[in-house]
Protein backbone atom coordinates (compact mmCIF):
# COMPACT_ATOMS: atom_id res chain seq x y z
CA UNK A 1 0.00 0.00 0.00
CA UNK A 2 1.29 3.44 -0.91
CA UNK A 3 1.04 6.12 1.76
CA UNK A 4 0.26 9.69 0.86
CA UNK A 5 2.83 12.13 2.17
CA UNK A 6 1.79 15.62 3.23
CA UNK A 7 4.33 18.40 3.51
CA UNK A 8 4.21 21.98 4.69
CA UNK A 9 6.44 24.53 2.94
CA UNK A 10 7.45 27.84 4.47
CA UNK A 11 8.82 29.71 1.48
CA UNK A 12 11.13 32.53 2.52
CA UNK A 13 13.50 34.71 0.51
CA UNK A 14 16.42 33.60 2.68
CA UNK A 15 15.43 30.12 3.83
CA UNK A 16 13.05 27.36 2.72
CA UNK A 17 11.66 25.07 5.41
CA UNK A 18 9.76 21.87 4.66
CA UNK A 19 8.24 19.49 7.21
CA UNK A 20 6.08 16.40 6.98
CA UNK A 21 2.68 16.19 8.64
CA UNK A 22 4.07 14.56 11.80
CA UNK A 23 6.91 17.10 12.02
CA UNK A 24 9.35 14.19 12.27
CA UNK A 25 11.32 15.19 9.21
CA UNK A 26 12.25 18.83 8.72
CA UNK A 27 14.40 20.33 5.97
CA UNK A 28 15.79 23.82 6.45
CA UNK A 29 17.93 25.09 3.59
CA UNK A 30 19.09 28.42 2.26
CA UNK A 31 16.98 29.60 -0.67
CA UNK A 32 19.99 29.81 -2.94
CA UNK A 33 21.28 28.21 -6.11
CA UNK A 34 24.72 28.16 -7.74
CA UNK A 35 24.81 28.04 -11.55
CA UNK A 36 27.82 27.72 -13.85
CA UNK A 37 27.81 29.43 -17.26
CA UNK A 38 24.15 30.42 -16.70
CA UNK A 39 23.17 26.83 -17.49
CA UNK A 40 24.52 24.12 -15.18
CA UNK A 41 23.27 23.90 -11.60
CA UNK A 42 26.16 22.89 -9.35
CA UNK A 43 24.65 23.41 -5.88
CA UNK A 44 21.45 24.38 -4.06
CA UNK A 45 20.60 25.30 -0.51
CA UNK A 46 23.33 25.50 2.11
CA UNK A 47 26.01 24.28 -0.31
CA UNK A 48 25.18 27.13 -2.68
CA UNK A 49 25.22 29.62 0.21
CA UNK A 50 28.71 28.46 1.17
CA UNK A 51 29.81 29.42 -2.34
CA UNK A 52 28.18 32.87 -2.14
CA UNK A 53 30.73 35.73 -2.53
CA UNK A 54 33.44 33.13 -3.30
CA UNK A 55 32.60 32.01 -6.83
CA UNK A 56 34.67 32.48 -10.01
CA UNK A 57 33.25 34.72 -12.74
CA UNK A 58 31.66 31.76 -14.53
CA UNK A 59 29.57 30.82 -11.48
CA UNK A 60 26.74 32.81 -9.91
CA UNK A 61 25.30 32.01 -6.49
CA UNK A 62 22.14 33.89 -5.63
CA UNK A 63 18.60 33.62 -4.31
CA UNK A 64 15.74 33.25 -6.81
CA UNK A 65 13.58 35.46 -4.55
CA UNK A 66 14.04 39.16 -3.82
CA UNK A 67 12.07 41.04 -1.15
CA UNK A 68 9.57 38.20 -0.87
CA UNK A 69 8.83 38.06 -4.60
CA UNK A 70 9.99 35.51 -7.16
CA UNK A 71 12.82 36.83 -9.32
CA UNK A 72 13.68 33.56 -11.10
CA UNK A 73 10.85 31.04 -11.16
CA UNK A 74 12.87 28.38 -12.94
CA UNK A 75 15.59 28.34 -10.31
CA UNK A 76 13.10 28.44 -7.43
CA UNK A 77 11.21 25.51 -8.90
CA UNK A 78 14.47 23.58 -9.24
CA UNK A 79 15.34 24.20 -5.57
CA UNK A 80 11.89 23.16 -4.35
CA UNK A 81 11.89 20.02 -6.49
CA UNK A 82 15.33 19.05 -5.17
CA UNK A 83 14.29 19.57 -1.54
CA UNK A 84 10.97 17.73 -1.94
CA UNK A 85 12.86 14.68 -3.20
CA UNK A 86 14.12 14.20 0.34
CA UNK A 87 10.55 13.39 1.36
CA UNK A 88 9.97 10.79 -1.35
CA UNK A 89 10.50 7.06 -1.03
CA UNK A 90 9.25 3.84 -2.58
CA UNK A 91 6.29 3.99 -0.16
CA UNK A 92 4.98 7.37 -1.24
CA UNK A 93 3.41 8.90 -4.29
CA UNK A 94 3.52 12.57 -5.11
CA UNK A 95 2.90 14.50 -1.88
CA UNK A 96 0.17 16.96 -1.02
CA UNK A 97 1.70 20.31 -0.08
CA UNK A 98 0.56 23.23 2.05
CA UNK A 99 2.46 26.42 1.19
CA UNK A 100 2.60 29.80 2.90
CA UNK A 101 1.87 32.72 0.60
CA UNK A 102 3.02 36.32 1.12
CA UNK A 103 0.76 39.33 1.15
CA UNK A 104 0.15 41.95 -1.52
CA UNK A 105 1.63 40.23 -4.54
CA UNK A 106 1.19 41.96 -7.88
CA UNK A 107 -0.50 40.15 -10.76
CA UNK A 108 2.88 39.38 -12.31
CA UNK A 109 4.18 38.00 -9.00
CA UNK A 110 1.07 35.87 -8.53
CA UNK A 111 1.49 34.39 -12.01
CA UNK A 112 5.12 33.55 -11.20
CA UNK A 113 4.02 31.92 -7.95
CA UNK A 114 1.38 29.88 -9.80
CA UNK A 115 3.87 28.74 -12.44
CA UNK A 116 6.41 27.58 -9.86
CA UNK A 117 3.92 25.57 -7.80
CA UNK A 118 2.13 23.95 -10.75
CA UNK A 119 5.51 22.89 -12.11
CA UNK A 120 6.23 20.75 -9.04
CA UNK A 121 5.59 17.01 -9.08
CA UNK A 122 2.94 17.10 -6.37
CA UNK A 123 -0.63 15.86 -6.10
CA UNK A 124 -2.55 18.63 -4.37
CA UNK A 125 -1.59 22.21 -3.56
CA UNK A 126 -3.20 24.13 -0.72
CA UNK A 127 -2.21 27.60 0.46
CA UNK A 128 -2.40 29.54 3.70
CA UNK A 129 -1.49 33.15 4.39
CA UNK A 130 1.84 33.40 6.18
CA UNK A 131 0.41 35.67 8.87
CA UNK A 132 -2.32 33.12 9.63
CA UNK A 133 0.24 30.29 9.88
CA UNK A 134 2.28 32.45 12.24
CA UNK A 135 -0.75 33.09 14.44
CA UNK A 136 -1.53 29.37 14.60
CA UNK A 137 2.10 28.63 15.51
CA UNK A 138 1.90 31.10 18.39
CA UNK A 139 -1.33 29.55 19.64
CA UNK A 140 -3.59 32.54 18.96
CA UNK A 141 -7.37 31.96 18.68
CA UNK A 142 -7.33 32.53 14.93
CA UNK A 143 -10.89 31.33 14.32
CA UNK A 144 -12.35 33.63 16.97
CA UNK A 145 -13.66 37.09 16.14
CA UNK A 146 -10.95 38.77 18.19
CA UNK A 147 -7.98 40.73 16.88
CA UNK A 148 -4.41 39.46 16.94
CA UNK A 149 -1.26 41.02 15.52
CA UNK A 150 1.86 39.20 14.32
CA UNK A 151 5.03 40.86 13.04
CA UNK A 152 7.29 38.44 11.15
CA UNK A 153 10.74 40.00 10.73
CA UNK A 154 12.57 37.98 8.11
CA UNK A 155 15.71 38.45 6.06
CA UNK A 156 14.26 40.42 3.15
CA UNK A 157 10.86 41.52 4.42
CA UNK A 158 8.80 42.30 7.49
CA UNK A 159 5.24 41.03 7.30
CA UNK A 160 2.67 42.65 9.58
CA UNK A 161 -0.72 40.96 9.96
CA UNK A 162 -3.87 41.74 11.92
CA UNK A 163 -5.87 38.52 12.08
CA UNK A 164 -9.49 37.88 13.06
CA UNK A 165 -12.06 35.21 12.22
CA UNK A 166 -9.47 33.10 10.39
CA UNK A 167 -8.44 35.84 7.97
CA UNK A 168 -5.83 38.56 7.60
CA UNK A 169 -7.92 41.70 8.07
CA UNK A 170 -5.01 44.08 7.56
CA UNK A 171 -1.71 42.87 6.16
CA UNK A 172 1.27 44.32 4.45
CA UNK A 173 4.79 43.24 3.59
CA UNK A 174 7.58 45.80 3.98
CA UNK A 175 10.88 45.49 2.07
CA UNK A 176 13.23 45.55 5.04
CA UNK A 177 14.50 43.09 7.60
CA UNK A 178 17.79 41.38 8.29
CA UNK A 179 19.27 42.19 4.88
CA UNK A 180 18.64 45.92 5.37
CA UNK A 181 20.39 45.68 8.73
CA UNK A 182 23.31 43.86 7.12
CA UNK A 183 23.63 46.53 4.44
CA UNK A 184 23.66 49.18 7.17
CA UNK A 185 26.49 47.30 8.90
CA UNK A 186 28.45 47.15 5.62
CA UNK A 187 28.00 50.90 5.16
CA UNK A 188 29.01 51.63 8.76
CA UNK A 189 32.17 49.51 8.61
CA UNK A 190 33.19 51.16 5.35
CA UNK A 191 32.53 54.68 6.66
CA UNK A 192 33.86 54.32 10.21
CA UNK A 193 36.67 51.82 9.70
CA UNK A 194 37.65 52.20 6.01
CA UNK A 195 37.03 48.50 5.48
CA UNK A 196 35.00 46.81 2.73
CA UNK A 197 33.29 43.63 3.92
CA UNK A 198 30.78 41.26 2.34
CA UNK A 199 27.20 40.52 3.30
CA UNK A 200 28.03 37.23 5.03
CA UNK A 201 30.56 38.98 7.27
CA UNK A 202 28.04 41.73 8.05
CA UNK A 203 25.39 39.15 8.94
CA UNK A 204 27.77 37.35 11.28
CA UNK A 205 28.57 40.64 13.01
CA UNK A 206 24.87 41.50 13.38
CA UNK A 207 23.89 38.09 14.74
CA UNK A 208 26.86 37.87 17.11
CA UNK A 209 26.87 41.42 18.47
CA UNK A 210 23.79 43.35 17.34
CA UNK A 211 21.36 44.57 19.99
CA UNK A 212 18.85 47.34 20.61
CA UNK A 213 18.69 49.52 23.70
CA UNK A 214 21.01 48.16 26.40
CA UNK A 215 23.32 45.33 25.36
CA UNK A 216 26.59 43.66 26.19
CA UNK A 217 29.68 45.67 25.25
CA UNK A 218 32.05 43.51 23.20
CA UNK A 219 33.99 43.62 19.95
CA UNK A 220 35.06 41.41 17.09
CA UNK A 221 37.98 41.41 14.66
CA UNK A 222 36.86 41.34 11.04
CA UNK A 223 38.75 41.10 7.77
CA UNK A 224 38.14 42.79 4.46
CA UNK A 225 39.72 45.15 1.92
CA UNK A 226 41.00 48.55 3.02
CA UNK A 227 39.01 51.13 1.07
CA UNK A 228 41.99 53.50 0.65
CA UNK A 229 44.99 51.22 0.13
CA UNK A 230 43.07 48.41 -1.56
CA UNK A 231 44.98 45.73 0.34
CA UNK A 232 43.60 43.07 2.73
CA UNK A 233 43.16 44.52 6.18
CA UNK A 234 41.30 44.06 9.46
CA UNK A 235 39.54 46.15 12.08
CA UNK A 236 38.05 45.59 15.52
CA UNK A 237 34.37 46.46 15.45
CA UNK A 238 32.60 47.30 18.75
CA UNK A 239 29.07 46.04 19.39
CA UNK A 240 27.93 49.63 19.97
CA UNK A 241 28.67 50.43 16.32
CA UNK A 242 26.59 47.43 15.18
CA UNK A 243 23.72 48.52 17.41
CA UNK A 244 23.72 52.04 15.98
CA UNK A 245 23.82 50.69 12.43
CA UNK A 246 20.74 48.48 12.79
CA UNK A 247 18.64 51.07 14.63
CA UNK A 248 17.27 52.73 11.47
CA UNK A 249 15.77 49.46 10.27
CA UNK A 250 14.29 48.78 13.71
CA UNK A 251 12.77 52.29 13.65
CA UNK A 252 11.26 51.60 10.21
CA UNK A 253 9.70 48.37 11.52
CA UNK A 254 8.29 50.19 14.56
CA UNK A 255 6.85 52.91 12.30
CA UNK A 256 5.22 50.25 10.11
CA UNK A 257 3.64 48.66 13.20
CA UNK A 258 2.29 52.08 14.28
CA UNK A 259 0.80 52.71 10.83
CA UNK A 260 -0.89 49.29 10.92
CA UNK A 261 -2.34 50.00 14.36
CA UNK A 262 -3.72 53.30 13.06
CA UNK A 263 -5.59 51.42 10.31
CA UNK A 264 -6.95 48.73 12.65
CA UNK A 265 -10.69 48.84 13.55
CA UNK A 266 -11.26 49.97 17.17
CA UNK A 267 -12.80 46.69 18.35
CA UNK A 268 -9.78 44.71 17.11
CA UNK A 269 -7.38 47.34 18.42
CA UNK A 270 -8.73 46.77 21.92
CA UNK A 271 -7.98 43.04 21.64
CA UNK A 272 -4.44 43.74 20.48
CA UNK A 273 -3.90 46.18 23.36
CA UNK A 274 -4.99 43.48 25.81
CA UNK A 275 -3.18 40.51 24.22
CA UNK A 276 -0.09 42.22 22.80
CA UNK A 277 1.84 42.15 19.55
CA UNK A 278 3.96 39.07 18.81
CA UNK A 279 7.28 39.03 16.97
CA UNK A 280 8.29 36.03 14.85
CA UNK A 281 11.01 35.45 12.25
CA UNK A 282 14.75 35.01 12.72
CA UNK A 283 15.55 38.73 13.10
CA UNK A 284 13.25 38.91 16.14
CA UNK A 285 16.06 37.12 17.98
CA UNK A 286 17.93 40.45 18.03
CA UNK A 287 18.36 41.20 21.74
CA UNK A 288 15.82 43.70 23.16
CA UNK A 289 14.00 44.24 19.87
CA UNK A 290 10.61 43.54 21.49
CA UNK A 291 11.27 46.13 24.23
CA UNK A 292 12.52 48.61 21.62
CA UNK A 293 9.38 48.33 19.47
CA UNK A 294 7.14 48.36 22.55
CA UNK A 295 8.65 51.68 23.62
CA UNK A 296 7.90 53.13 20.18
CA UNK A 297 4.33 51.86 19.75
CA UNK A 298 3.20 51.89 23.43
CA UNK A 299 1.53 48.48 23.04
CA UNK A 300 2.83 45.34 24.77
CA UNK A 301 5.21 43.44 22.46
CA UNK A 302 6.37 39.85 23.02
CA UNK A 303 8.80 37.41 21.44
CA UNK A 304 7.43 34.01 20.43
CA UNK A 305 9.18 30.93 21.90
CA UNK A 306 10.44 29.52 18.58
CA UNK A 307 10.65 32.44 16.13
CA UNK A 308 12.67 30.68 13.41
CA UNK A 309 10.28 27.71 13.11
CA UNK A 310 7.08 29.42 14.27
CA UNK A 311 5.52 29.56 10.78
CA UNK A 312 6.40 25.90 10.18
CA UNK A 313 4.92 24.92 13.54
CA UNK A 314 1.71 26.61 12.44
CA UNK A 315 1.70 24.73 9.14
CA UNK A 316 2.09 21.40 10.93
CA UNK A 317 -0.83 22.23 13.25
CA UNK A 318 -3.02 23.17 10.29
CA UNK A 319 -2.17 19.91 8.49
CA UNK A 320 -3.22 17.91 11.58
CA UNK A 321 -6.32 19.80 12.73
CA UNK A 322 -9.51 19.39 10.69
CA UNK A 323 -10.97 22.58 12.14
CA UNK A 324 -7.92 24.60 11.13
CA UNK A 325 -7.99 23.30 7.55
CA UNK A 326 -10.74 25.83 6.83
CA UNK A 327 -7.94 28.43 6.98
CA UNK A 328 -6.50 27.06 3.74
CA UNK A 329 -7.53 27.78 0.15
CA UNK A 330 -6.72 26.47 -3.29
CA UNK A 331 -4.18 27.83 -5.73
CA UNK A 332 -7.02 28.51 -8.18
CA UNK A 333 -8.84 30.63 -5.60
CA UNK A 334 -5.62 32.54 -4.93
CA UNK A 335 -4.88 33.55 -8.51
CA UNK A 336 -8.54 33.96 -9.50
CA UNK A 337 -8.98 34.94 -13.15
CA UNK A 338 -5.32 35.84 -13.69
CA UNK A 339 -4.47 32.46 -15.23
Amino acid sequence: MLFRKKCGIDLGSDTIKIADKKNKKVVCEKNMIAVRDKTYVIAVGQRAYEMYEKTPLCVTADSPMIDGAIADGGNLGFILARLLKRFSSVFTKRPDILVTVPMELSEIEMRAFYKVLTGLKVRRIALVEKGVADAVGIGMPVLAQTGSMVVNIGASTTGISVISDGKVIIGRQYPYGGNAMDQAVITMVRREHNLAIGKKTAEKLRVAMGYLMNGEAKSSEVYGIHTISGVPSSARIPSEDISKAITDTADAIADAVKMTLQRTPPQLLENIQQNGIYLAGGVSLTPNIASYIQEKVTFPVYNVPDPVYNTMNGLVEIMNDKELKKLTFSLKDYVGNLI
